[in-house]
């Protein structure tokens, strides 16, 4: 049979033992395929290494796969196969988030009863929301005449993005009419939930590409969405402001036109996805974060964040409106600009902040919308290698609770780890400012211990940094009281409803392997983890034996994905002398003078940062003088050197001394060779043409 190329790649039949069509399947990723439950129940191969054959849709050989997953209730059933399809789909995309009457299309293996047999047929359709069946299992709707027998499994493609929103799980036929053109669709959220956590570790990371689909190659923005979802949607908001700008704003029509979106749940969900994610919040060129509630899994992706980019990088909630809810806000993230994003303002404040955010951080190499950056590449102190081994930084609670509990539990961490003295923020000796020495120490410390009771937004920031930036990872406990989230007697219930509720605890719980203590057992509970954990080395890292995340891979992908073209560090000399010198007298002195360094009005300070100005334009002339001694006189490189040694030499002929005015004199040596040099070659040009 000839290929037709109108069918997608990425769809496939699953196949009976006669080799005859008997349902549809899909390629989320290369040799993972998706169809109903139903439809591999029905050729008696429902089960783990069940034997499937499929073919591509679109024409070519029969393939042989195993089943690795099924989920009956949810009419889900993943395969793994020995060749893959042709083509995967474009992503997944949750099938709550979809849109009422939103476009969509099925493209299956119809069953008609017909003298002729059809290979493959569309069936355009439209989203009609959801529904709980009597057993609770939720679905989703869509309306489409087309559906027929062995589309089952197919996937339900949105007309506007070409993303998977749902599996085709059946049509519902009725006697009298009603709920005409109905198909049942098995919702994405059960299918990342099924590739998640009842899948082999092959698929896993297989499919934990598609949780934010391939990343833009022009500078794009990604949006952390909260798990306690509002009425107004975020990515829909962020969206708006983009398309809505673009074509106004010089930033936007640099930034790509469609966000991506992460969710906090999927990317917590496996140790696979967790990576994903990491390397998305990391080369992110901006990012939106929902920090509604303060979710423990949203402020740790956004300790991170403040490791790996300097910006830009926005919060935004649907609560913070008034220094009431401002007081409330962790401490790490008071120091940031917190725009509510259910009011009619949101477009012009969160683009206002966009662009503010890109000019400076392009501008000011001091720029920072998040704490940590700078206070983690600060260099160690001298003895730092020494006495850091002799402590360990905790990350804890400060409430008055913890605080009485404390005194117990810093003499089990000192009698098991050999007599290193926790020490606590309030701990810590440096006479820093209170961040600065916080980050520090989180970088350096040798041995860090996080205590996750009471699910504090400030402690996993903090837990996120530390992840981000040491190559020792952090022994992690809790207490038991507060494993489902229950509140301290001493945090106001206004301040965070409903976190027990949160499906993020549980998987935070599972990627990282928290101790379980109970206040009255503690030196019980902790003996064993925290003697093991002391004794561990970096070739022999230790790990909870309820980890699921590999020792130090946080680390190791916030290495590998780091931009690290952007690093100040790098700036060319030149470059990096030019703007202190702008920092002292401005971009263009002559036409818009300005006094821009304090207390630059002194006479003798002043006249120490006009020579800091002189000295600096030397450098950089010297150095382009280096740098392009055999470059093209058109060259980029060469116009900044012409440019450079004629502000140079405007500067050093104020001053009396000999050494600048002997380079006076070598610089408009070399400025004259330069215009004979270019003048020659326009008229060796004119001359051949």
């Amino acid at each position: 049979m000839p290929i037709d190329e109108r069918v997608a790649g990425f769809l496939g039949r699953v196949l009976n033992n006669h080799n005859d069509p008997i349902g549809t399947c899909f390629q989320v990723a290369e040799r993972v395929i998706i169809t109903a439950w139903h439809v591999i129940d029905d050729i008696g191969a429902a089960s783990i290494n069940g034997a499937v054959k499929i073919d591509p849709l679109r024409g070519g050989d029969v393939i042989e796969g195993r089943v690795v997953a099924l989920d009956p209730i949810h009419d889900l059933a993943v395969l793994q196969t020995a060749k893959a399809l042709p083509d995967v789909v474009p992503g997944l995309k949750p099938s709550d988030k979809v849109a009422q009457r939103a476009q969509v299309s099925i493209t299956g293996a119809p069953h008609v009863e017909d003298s002729y047999s059809y290979l493959f047929l569309d069936a355009p359709g439209e989203w009609a929301g959801g529904t709980t069946r009597s057993d609770n299992v939720q679905l989703g709707r869509v309306t489409a005449d087309a559906v027929m027998k062995g589309m089952s499994g197919a996937p339900v493609i949105s007309t506007e993005d070409r993303m998977v929103v749902g599996v085709v799980s059946g049509r519902y036929n009725s006697d009298d009419g009603w709920l005409r053109d109905s198909v049942w669709i098995a919702r994405v959220e059960d299918l990342t939930s099924l590739l998640a956590e009842r899948s082999d570790a092959d698929v896993r990371r297989a499919t934990a590409s598609m949780l934010i689909g391939p990343l833009p190659t022009k500078p794009w923005c990604l949006v952390l969405t909260a798990e306690t979802l509002g009425p107004v949607r975020l990515m829909d908001r962020v969206t708006d402001v983009i398309s809505r700008f673009m074509d106004e704003a010089p930033v936007f029509d640099t930034i790509h036109e469609s966000p991506i979106e992460l969710s906090v749940v999927d990317a917590l969900r496996t140790a696979e996805n967790w990576q994903v994610a990491v390397e998305a919040v990391t080369k992110a060129d901006c990012m939106v974060a929902d920090v509604s509630g303060f979710e423990p899994g949203v402020m740790l992706l956004l300790g991170l964040r403040s490791v790996v980019r300097r910006g830009v990088t926005l919060s935004v909630s649907r609560r913070f409106r008034d220094a009431a809810d401002a007081r409330e806000t962790p401490f790490n993230v008071q120091e940031t600009r917190v725009i509510p994003y259910d009011t009619n303002e949101f477009y012009m404040r969160l683009s206002e902040a966009l662009r503010e955010g890109v000019a400076s951080l392009h501008s000011d190499l001091n720029y920072l919308d998040l704490p940590a950056y700078h206070a983690v590449r600060t260099p160690r102190s001298e003895g730092w290698a020494e006495s850091g081994t002799k402590s360990v930084l905790m990350l804890c609670p400060f409430l008055p609770s913890y605080g009485e509990f404390f005194v117990d539990l810093r003499e089990i961490v000192l009698s098991n780890t050999r007599n290193r003295e926790p020490l606590r923020m309030l701990d810590l000796r440096s006479p820093r400012l209170v961040g600065q020495a916080l980050y520090e120490q989180i970088r350096w410390a040798t041995f860090c211990i996080v205590d996750w009771t009471y699910w504090r937004p400030n402690v996993f920031f903090e837990f996120g940094v530390r992840l981000a930036c040491a190559v020792r990872d952090p022994l992690c406990i809790y207490e038991q009281r507060s494993a489902a989230g229950a509140y301290d007697e001493d945090i106001p219930p206004s301040t965070r409803p409903g976190i027990e509720t949160l499906q993020q605890l549980a998987l935070l719980k599972k990627l990282f392997g928290p101790i379980v203590y109970d206040r009255d057992n503690a030196r019980e509970n902790l003996r064993q983890a925290l003697r093991d954990w002391r004794s561990a080395t970096l070739d022999a890292p230790w790990q909870s034996p309820e980890c699921s995340l590999p020792s130090g891979s946080t680390l190791k992908v916030a290495q590998s994905s780091f931009v690290w073209s952007d690093d100040p560090l790098l700036i060319a000399p030149h470059t990096e002398h030019r703007r202190t010198i702008e920092r002292i007298v401005g971009k263009d002195p002559e036409r818009l003078p300005e006094r821009l360094t304090l207390f630059a009005d002194a006479p003798a300070f002043d006249a120490a940062l006009q020579e800091s100005v002189r000295e600096r334009w030397i450098a950089a002339y010297l150095y382009l003088r280096h740098l392009n001694s055999n470059s093209d006189p058109g060259s980029e490189p060469a116009a900044e050197l012409r440019y450079v040694a004629r502000v140079a030499q405007q500067s050093l002929r104020t001053s009396a001394e000999p050494r600048h005015q002997e380079l006076v004199r070598e610089v408009s040596a070399f400025l004259r060779a330069d215009r004979a040099d270019r003048r020659e070659r326009r008229s060796e040009g004119s001359d051949g043409t």
